[in-house]
């Protein structure tokens, strides 16, 4: 189905270039019931390390009833849609390719199980619409612009996950990102950005509730 242009979040307004068309699948209603979104992105060579962060902190997240946002790659981003589905989350998944194309085998049954769970699964590309280059950056940029924060867990220098970010400075919303051990080549990225003030570093779950306006207790945006 295609989002009619008043039901946009108003993040999507501060996008640039600008998005022309949203179509989804699933439950709609994520982009505007009031819960914080968190995009949670990092490396498709995800880490045994990065893993174990997802696995700890995701499901606390999901517990203060925030909303996973990811873009469905393989690595950090599936990993994070995963464990918010087991503990019973809500999740949204941005694609860069068409809403109708089919998914590759391996992630047939993580894109059932988002709908499954009254996930949310959208894309900016029509129909069966292929995945270019270009597709994935562009991709990144609504993963910014429907959630409140994003958290970056690890990263290269030059990797897709510090599009994101950039995304995220250009779009001024809050940056966050876990410090990885120095010499490895996923942690260069999320380093560089803390030791440059451009994110905020986090060393536990309470800072990222903290970014969201989350108290014990409590469910609100700050």
């Amino acid at each position: 189905m295609e989002l009619e242009v008043s039901e946009w979040p108003k993040g999507l307004e501060k996008v640039k270039p600008g998005i022309k068309n949203i179509f989804y699948k699933g439950n709609i209603g994520l982009l505007s019931d009031g819960r914080p979104r968190l995009a949670v992105v990092g490396s498709r060579k995800m880490t045994d390390y990065g893993r174990e962060i997802i696995d700890r902190w995701v499901p606390s997240l999901v517990r203060r009833g925030v909303v996973i946002v990811s873009g469905f790659m393989y690595g950090v981003d599936q990993e994070a849609h995963r464990v918010c589905i087991e503990e019973g989350g809500s999740t949204i998944a941005v694609l860069g390719w068409g809403i109708d194309r089919k998914v590759a085998r391996l992630d047939e049954n993580l894109y059932q199980k988002i709908l499954e769970s009254d996930g949310l699964i959208v894309s900016e590309y029509p129909g069966v619409t292929p995945a270019r280059i270009w597709t994935f950056p562009q991709r990144d940029r609504i993963v910014v612009g429907i959630s409140d924060a994003v958290w970056v867990v690890e990263g290269a220098l030059k990797s897709g996950s510090m599009i994101t970010a950039n995304q995220a400075t250009a779009q001024g919303k809050p940056l966050l990102a876990l410090p990885g051990r120095v010499g490895v080549n996923v942690a260069e990225g999320v380093n560089g950005l803390i030791k440059m003030g451009r994110a905020e570093m986090v060393t536990g779950v309470g800072d990222l509730f903290e970014v969201l306006g989350l108290v014990p207790g409590q469910l609100s945006l700050g």
